[in-house]
């Protein structure tokens, strides 16, 4: 895949149900290809659930970071396995017995753009 600016950018929604409140929100990301850097923004979150998504959801975010991850020695980033057409299902039980499913859509809109859609369910620790 030809990469005009060595940035992809992602946007999309991250939504679903958590700790009993239900939530929709963008989702704005740019991941720099050169140095594996990324910048996430989801916004609006619920006040009832904002610290527990901030310690909870981190791995489930990182839909871009795993795109723009450095290719040393060998190892690929999921760009380069994918072309970024993937879904990714995790499930997620936190040691107080808690349980987070995520369901994540990645697809191309263009060179340097994806879409993303984020589903979330379930319970995070407090």
């Amino acid at each position: 895949m030809k990469n005009i600016s060595k940035t992809i950018i992602g946007t999309g929604k991250v939504s679903g149900n958590l700790n009993g409140i239900k939530f929709s929100a963008k989702y704005h990301a740019i991941g720099d290809l050169v140095s594996g850097r990324t910048q996430i923004t989801i916004s609006p979150i619920p006040k009832e659930i904002g610290p527990a998504m901030s310690m909870g959801t981190n791995q489930n975010v990182t839909i871009i970071c795993v795109q723009v991850a450095q290719q040393i020695n060998g190892a690929v980033n999921l760009r380069t396995l994918t072309g970024s057409n993937f879904k990714r299902i995790l499930v997620i039980q936190f040691p107080d017995g808690s349980f987070l499913r995520t369901v994540s859509n990645s697809k191309v809109i263009d060179e340097n753009s994806i879409d993303v859609d984020i589903k979330y369910e379930g319970t995070l620790p407090e």
